[in-house]
């Protein structure tokens, strides 16, 4: 999203997350794995891991994250999660 530039980044991002919408979240990830933030990324992966439970999209995106934060295992895990749900609407 906007090339990794993450100064450009990050307003876009504050302003879909008001709506907290699915992309919102995706999108957060995008600028937290820009910006190697793992305190937030964790937090964040938490928080989507149960709201958003049964988006497989989501999952899927947390999981990558956590595999860009070498978090393995607990990649592997989320992906086999996010596997276990019926396909997404995208």
């Amino acid at each position: 999203m906007i090339g990794g530039d993450s100064d450009k980044q990050k307003p876009i991002v504050d302003k879909l997350m008001v709506n907290n919408s699915v992309f919102a979240q995706m999108a957060m990830m995008d600028y937290l794995q820009n910006t190697r933030d793992k305190i937030n990324g964790f937090s964040l992966i938490k928080q989507v891991s149960i709201t958003f439970k049964d988006n497989i999209e989501v999952l899927e995106r947390a999981a990558q994250l956590l595999w860009a934060f070498d978090e393995k295992e607990q990649a592997g895990a989320l992906f086999s999660a996010a596997c276990l749900l019926p396909p997404g609407e995208f």
